[in-house]
């Protein structure tokens, strides 16, 4: 057994009679055999390197002297400089045998998201972590709770450190402010603007209106209307019924008209609006983020008197991406935002079968009409790309009798989701949990 694992490096001959004569005694035998392998590998000189074949094992032979063998990991053992764990250099070589040629380098964005290490990366080998990120709190672990996240995801030196808001000491100068006191801050506001007609009045930056409606976030939120952008005790206060007439300076070509609804509720949109306000934003998407959302109040003095006719004021909100382009705020049935929305129930019980309670219109100047509360839009954007997000408000039918809008509280969601939802305000938490986990829009909608 011992025999065979020896390297055979020449034949031995043995003389028929020696063969047969030492055949009788295994430890003669054994004791010739060690002098004769002794002999044959010194014998004329010629042994193991000199004419045959090297029977070393070159899995486990370190030729380049580095400290690896192919058996370790060296992916190249006749360069010394090449081995796992060398320094990778700008040399078309894979250095570090990690399976990438020219990574590492300070210069060079090993994954691919735009951002090398002199470029601000603070994490190279994760896509989602860069400058061009925006920072995202929480996640789901592998038991499904949600739990903080724990990353430097926009690699400024904190972690988990919440939304950022930018909205104190506002003027309401220009549209830019107005990015600002719905928290769309820093780089990823590209532009925002008024349609150019938009009077003055009919928009407004407040620290809180009415009552009950304080920011969603921030010290400010923005208001839009049909009429005047005041409530009660503001100066030039004019009350929502009869309203302000604007028109015909504010008519415009309906941004988005609907045809008959299949439930019967109102007609066809008309062609032609009046008291338009439009704020338009050119927003970047985060290098991370895949969904927008926003908080948003609406409330109008054509309720309870104009259901289900043609007296219809209207609030949209218009994204155009690569992911949709329409309309993003509409209830279960598809319906956009107006008195005849599903989510219409903020008011006096009696004026309507969906009424809840009046509360959170006191001071507003609509508490004897109806609003919808505060409700939450989700849409999906594709990472890195650059959307207009449209906000439109306008009376369809007349020119008389007027609405807001209040919008609040814009954040970039860090995970997908396959289409445009809206709920009530008070569940997003769990809508913002439940998309963390999976859920789809139409799942959203039907639960909550």
């Amino acid at each position: 057994m011992w025999l065979h694992r020896i390297p055979v490096l020449c034949i031995l001959r043995l003389p028929m009679p020696l063969r047969s004569a030492t055949l009788r005694s295994s430890t003669l035998l054994s004791t010739f055999l060690l002098a004769a392998i002794a002999a044959c590998g010194s014998s004329d000189g010629a042994g193991a390197g000199e004419g045959m074949p090297d029977a070393r094992d070159p899995w486990a032979t370190d030729d380049d002297g580095d400290g690896f063998t192919p058996g370790t990991g060296d992916c190249d053992d006749t360069d010394d400089d090449t081995y796992p764990g060398a320094p990778e250099q700008a040399d078309d070589i894979d250095n570090d045998c990690d399976g990438v040629v020219d990574d590492d380098l300070p210069t060079v964005d090993d994954d691919g998201d735009g951002y090398s290490n002199v470029a601000g990366d603070c994490d190279d080998r994760e896509p989602l972590v860069n400058p061009g990120a925006v920072e995202v709190n929480v996640t789901v672990n592998e038991d499904g709770e949600i739990v903080a996240e724990g990353v430097d995801n926009d690699c400024d030196g904190l972690i988990d450190e919440g939304a950022q808001t930018c909205d104190a000491a506002l003027t309401g100068s220009d549209a830019g402010d107005y990015a600002a006191a719905v928290e769309l801050c820093g780089d990823w506001l590209e532009s925002a603007t008024f349609e150019s007609s938009v009077p003055q009045a009919q928009h407004a930056i407040k620290p809180r209106f009415g009552g009950m409606n304080t920011p969603r976030a921030g010290a400010a939120l923005a208001v839009l209307s049909t009429g005047l952008a005041r409530e009660p005790g503001d100066a030039g206060f004019v009350a929502v019924v009869p309203g302000t007439d604007a028109a015909p300076a504010t008519s415009r070509p309906h941004p988005s008209p609907q045809p008959d609804p299949a439930d019967g509720c109102g007609g066809a949109d008309p062609t032609t609006v009046n008291d338009y306000v439009e704020l338009t934003f050119q927003i970047n998407v985060p290098t991370n983020a895949q969904a927008i959302m926003f908080d948003f109040n609406f409330m109008s003095g054509e309720f309870p008197t104009f259901v289900c006719t043609s007296y219809d004021d209207t609030f949209l909100a218009m994204l155009d991406s690569q992911e949709l382009d329409g309309n993003i705020s509409f209830d279960d049935a598809g319906r956009p935002v107006t008195i005849n929305t599903g989510f219409f129930d903020e008011c006096n019980p009696g004026l309507g079968p969906n009424c809840t309670g009046a509360a959170g219109l006191g001071g507003t100047g609509f508490e004897q009409y109806g609003g919808t509360g505060w409700l939450h839009t989700i849409a999906p954007v594709t990472p890195g790309e650059t959307i207009t997000l449209t906000f439109h408000l306008f009376d369809e039918g007349d020119h008389i009798y007027d609405s807001t809008v209040l919008i609040d509280n814009f954040q970039w969601l860090g995970v997908p989701v396959d289409g445009p939802v809206t709920v009530e305000r008070e569940v997003a938490e769990q809508v913002h949990a439940a998309i963390l986990r999976g859920a789809t829009a139409d799942e959203l909608r039907a639960r909550f």
